[in-house]
């Protein structure tokens, strides 16, 4: 994305929620702040964000640092009043944080009611609150803007060992669709990312990477999906190169959605013992 002149992002505030840990939120973040954008870094611990305040600070940018909790509503409802109050506007809002943990990969038969839960509050109800909060902020304020939520291709099609996560991201494709419709005429555009099997600093650091590469080769561009690839659909869709495009829901998966889900779905059964 170097090199690349973005428009519009000069002096716009953009709210980034999981923006610190090395992933997607931080590619995101750094991408935001190259192309002028001040931040305001949402993430779930003040090592996080105080990562994240450093290196937009080092970068010659602006860093309003916040910590949440996004499975807590009370902590996100506490998000966008405290950047109406301390900087007044919202131009841009990225939704990354999400996810499930390890232990979570299951089968739905024996997926506790917990997990979908957590699964929703953190891949979903967080999503919706902040939409909800910054667009009114944006129509009421007489601001254009733009949103992009962060999906997955467990949204696309089915989602074996992984129903809850699934569920709850096709819910956030279904929303983004309709907060489009409805907020198209206030200059309000919103989208969605859908990333494949992203290799972060966390599935490094889980010892995934190798399973991950592995996957990949089987895509039909045989390459995993970097950080930096969903935060260049993520800036596409926020700036005014996508000023027509409301709505959509950009795949960036090396190919793998084209692809069918027996093989996967056999390998997932063989890695967990199912019947």
């Amino acid at each position: 994305m170097a090199g690349i002149l973005l428009p519009g992002f000069e002096d716009k505030v953009a709210l980034v929620c999981g923006a610190g840990g090395g992933g997607v939120g931080t590619a995101t973040t750094k991408l935001l702040v190259e192309a002028g954008a001040r931040i305001v870094a949402v993430d779930r611990t003040e090592a996080l964000v105080e990562e994240v305040r450093e290196y937009v600070n080092s970068a010659g940018g602006d860093c309003l640092g916040l910590t949440a909790d996004l499975r807590d509503s009370a902590q996100v409802a506490s998000i966008v009043p405290t950047v109406a109050r301390e900087i007044g506007r919202l131009d841009y809002v990225v939704n990354i944080a999400g996810g499930m943990q390890n232990g979570q990969w299951l089968p739905v038969r024996r997926t506790p009611e917990a997990v979908f839960r957590e699964m929703f509050a953190l891949n979903f109800d967080y999503a919706v609150a902040i939409c909800r909060e910054a667009g009114t902020l944006m129509i009421e304020g007489g601001r254009p803007g733009a949103i992009v939520n962060i999906s997955s291709i467990s949204a696309l099609h089915s989602a074996p060992f992984h129903a809850a996560y699934g569920a709850a991201k096709r819910a956030l494709v279904s929303f983004t669709e309709t907060l489009a419709s409805e907020w198209g005429r206030y200059g309000v555009r919103v989208n969605c990312v859908t990333p494949g099997a992203v290799l972060t600093k966390r599935h490094i650091d889980g010892g995934f990477a190798d399973q991950i590469r592995e996957i990949a080769k089987t895509f039909p561009l045989q390459r995993h999906v970097e950080p930096v690839d969903i935060a260049s659909a993520a800036m596409f869709l926020l700036s005014d190169f996508a000023k027509a495009i409301t709505g959509q829901n950009l795949v960036v998966d090396s190919g793998q959605s084209v692809l069918t889900l027996t093989s996967s779905l056999e390998a997932l059964m063989a890695a967990w013992g199912e019947p």
